[in-house]
């Protein structure tokens, strides 16, 4: 059977497709109440500043680099029916996407748990295709995947190694 956190380690995958329906398009997607409630609270940064120095890191067990690759192997379309996710606007503009739900497999994994806006991938934001692209060559040769998400108004990372053995608990 196959790691199940390192189902997570794609999710980013799966919301290429997402993002390649709606970037670049003028849709008149409202935002959503989380984005007002957040946006208020200034919670979320824009999509393209890094995570704030201050936000927590907690980092979750790894995942190894077989795993990884098996799963990358599979493409988005095999994610996309483990989630569902929205996207959040600030201000009219991409904030990132909502993890609305997991399912299957994906019921809440490497940290990562319904109403979490994630916001960048690596340190790098995840709206448009190329983006997501960029993610996925680079996470071939990662030692580590970080999340930036929001939580209950809050910018949090979650971190995770890739281990090239056994996946090991964090510390």
């Amino acid at each position: 059977m196959i790691h199940q956190r390192t189902l997570v380690l794609l999710l980013f995958l799966a919301l290429s497709l997402l993002a390649a329906a709606c970037g670049g398009a003028t849709s008149k997607i409202e935002e959503t109440n989380i984005a007002a409630d957040m946006a208020a609270q200034g919670a979320l940064s824009q999509a393209e500043e890094p995570a704030p120095a201050e936000a927590p890191v907690t980092h979750i067990d790894s995942t190894t680099r077989a795993e990884l690759d098996t799963f990358l192997a599979k493409g988005p379309p095999f994610l996309l029916g483990q989630i569902q996710v929205n996207p959040v606007f600030k201000n009219g503009a991409f904030a990132g996407w909502e993890m609305a739900a997991f399912r299957g497999e994906l019921r809440s994994v490497l940290g990562l748990i319904p109403g979490d806006v994630v916001v960048r991938v690596n340190a790098m934001p995840i709206e448009r295709p190329e983006q997501i692209e960029a993610i996925y060559q680079k996470l071939k040769t990662e030692t580590h995947i970080v999340f930036d998400i929001v939580r209950d108004g809050k910018p949090q990372q979650l971190s995770a190694p890739i281990a090239t053995d056994e996946p090991v608990a964090s510390p």
